[in-house]
């Protein structure tokens, strides 16, 4: 065996042991945590020599283990329109990540409603007559009449676009629109009377059972077009709810790697991450931060650990596999 192998083996048998006795920053007991322990430190290695500025925005959070609620107007819309517009495709479009880039999507709608460089300030009427705005852009270049609200929006868009739903419902600058004119409504029926109390139900639901906090993300989610249960966890844990994660691409890769002999669904894999979390000492917002961190800035690194490591967890992996139903 290499000098290399050697080392990464004494340098996990000291994570372990660093997790054993509670010396390790966020971690739980056994190899889960030392499996996650070295995973952030796969992304603070990173976070050293990679200048991404998001990259830097995230270690933060991990390595902090903090995250305030959102509970102001501004702040819970401005993370709802994010979210709304983080599917690959749409994010890849118009290069949103942060509120203070959302300025690109006037860009795209030929208007100037939002300042460069700066997060919007603004509440729900606004952003109703700004995506109505958008939104009759589109209907403008489907020749057709312009909507006079939100409802009458998402109609006249399904007309538009019926002879093709599939393709047009998709396209970046549809899809943002769809999202936002379905779920601006609910935002403002369910979290905007009283934030606080919103957060704090779905926080006592989700500490307690990781099943009925992915069936409220669902319910919250019906009627809500192009923006499924996997973003409206996203658009929750965003809000401070530290007990949710988002079941991506990222998250759903390295699911795969801890037990790649069984295929899980989104909900089953919901509640992996939780039970992980639990294994690992941490709340399952960070886990979910390190595996979506990971994967995105240091995915082979990532990997390569996890493969390397599947002897040491995988019987852990497996028994929390056979917790699923009874926390589901």
């Amino acid at each position: 065996m290499s000098a290399n192998r050697d080392g990464e083996r004494e340098e996990f048998e000291r994570s372990v042991l660093e997790v054993r006795n509670g010396s390790a920053h966020g971690t739980g007991s056994g190899v889960v945590g030392a499996l996650f322990a070295e995973a952030e430190r796969l992304i603070g290695a990173e976070a050293g020599r990679n200048p991404s500025e998001d990259l830097h925005r995230q270690f933060e959070i991990i390595s902090s283990r903090q995250l305030d609620r959102v509970t102001d107007e501004a702040g819970i819309l401005n993370n709802l329109i994010v979210q709304a517009s983080s599917y690959s495709v749409v994010r890849a479009h118009f290069r949103v990540l942060y509120p203070e880039a959302m300025w690109k999507f006037d860009r795209e709608y030929a208007t100037r409603f939002l300042e460069v460089g700066r997060a919007p300030a603004l509440g729900y009427r606004d952003w109703e007559r700004i995506v109505l705005r958008w939104g009759n852009v589109v209907l403008q270049d489907q020749g057709e009449p312009p909507a006079s609200d939100l409802s009458a929006l998402v109609q006249s868009l399904r007309r538009a676009g019926e002879a093709d739903w599939s393709s047009f419902s998709k396209r970046p600058r549809s899809r943002i629109i769809l999202s936002l004119a379905t779920a601006l409504p609910k935002v403002r029926r369910e979290v905007l009377p009283d934030p606080v109390a919103f957060l704090d139900r779905l926080d006592e639901v989700s500490r307690r059972s990781p099943g009925q906090a992915y069936e409220a993300a669902r319910r919250f989610g019906d009627g809500i077009l192009q923006m499924g249960t996997s973003l409206v966890c996203n658009f929750f844990k965003e809000l401070g709810l530290l007990y949710y994660v988002k079941v991506d691409v990222h998250v759903g890769d390295f699911i795969d790697e801890l037990e790649p002999t069984r295929a899980l669904g989104a909900k089953q894999q919901f509640v992996l991450g939780w039970l992980l979390a639990r294994e690992a000492g941490m709340a399952p917002f960070f886990l979910d931060k390190i595996l979506y961190v990971g994967g995105k800035y240091c995915k082979p690194a990532m990997k390569s650990l996890f493969q390397s490591r599947r002897s040491a967890y995988e019987r852990e992996v497996r028994r929390l596999i056979e917790e699923i139903p009874a926390n589901g």
